[in-house]
């Protein structure tokens, strides 16, 4: 099975040099005939399936639900069978380092899982907090980790905790943007655990929303 190490560097880089021969940049705006867009993108290497056929290589995804169904334990059992192939950094918001241990501990044995070492778990530390800037400067530190730890998989749980305002469709439009330019600059596969929002006491649930909930 194809991994982003066995990708021909030469074939890449031949192929997106093609691609950028046939592209009108205007602006922000890269254009091209159809059939061109067929031909370069034939030239690239498939996505490969990270997780069954829910999340391929590339893509940014997003996973929600109502709260406490298991969303985490879900990303968890995603991440894990990820990094059985690359590796893996797991941004938790969600629980502390107790916490998680207890989640993964056999309550029977005593007996701790054993995860893929290619699996790595980051979480913020309150002390060195800084709300100035927030979005920005989280985001920025997920960058400079994933580059560090040579991870090409995030997984962020959840969106609540770095997007202030995560129920507005606007600003969580907005921070997704972000995440998608990171996709862009370095082909990392992002997937965004995010809660669907607790509704006002006059407002229909809505199946299909999707943000942090209070």
């Amino acid at each position: 099975m194809e991994t982003t190490d066995s990708i021909n560097p030469i074939e890449a880089i031949s192929a997106a040099v093609e691609a950028q021969a046939h592209t009108t940049d205007i602006d922000m705006l890269a254009v091209k005939s159809v059939n061109d867009t067929l031909i370069d993108a034939s030239r690239e290497p498939d996505p490969e399936p990270l997780y069954d056929k829910l999340w391929y290589q590339g893509e940014v995804s997003c996973l929600f639900a109502d709260s406490n169904i298991g969303k985490s334990l879900f990303a968890v059992q995603i991440a894990e069978g990820i990094a059985q192939r690359f590796r893996v950094l797991y941004l938790d918001c969600e629980l502390s380092a107790k916490q998680f241990q207890d989640r993964y501990t056999n309550k029977k044995t005593g007996q701790l899982h054993r995860f893929p070492d290619n699996f790595f778990r980051a979480t913020i530390v309150p002390a060195r907090m800084d709300l100035k800037d927030w979005e920005d400067r989280i985001l920025g530190n997920i960058e400079k980790a994933a580059l560090q730890m040579k991870t090409p998989v995030i997984i962020v749980d959840n969106i609540g905790y770095l997007c202030n305002n995560a129920e507005k469709g606007q600003d969580a439009g907005t921070f997704m943007m972000k995440l998608l330019k990171l996709k862009q600059q370095y082909a990392w596969s992002i997937l965004i655990i995010a809660h669907t929002p607790s509704p006002s006491a006059s407002a229909p649930r809505m199946k299909t929303s999707a943000s942090s909930s209070n």
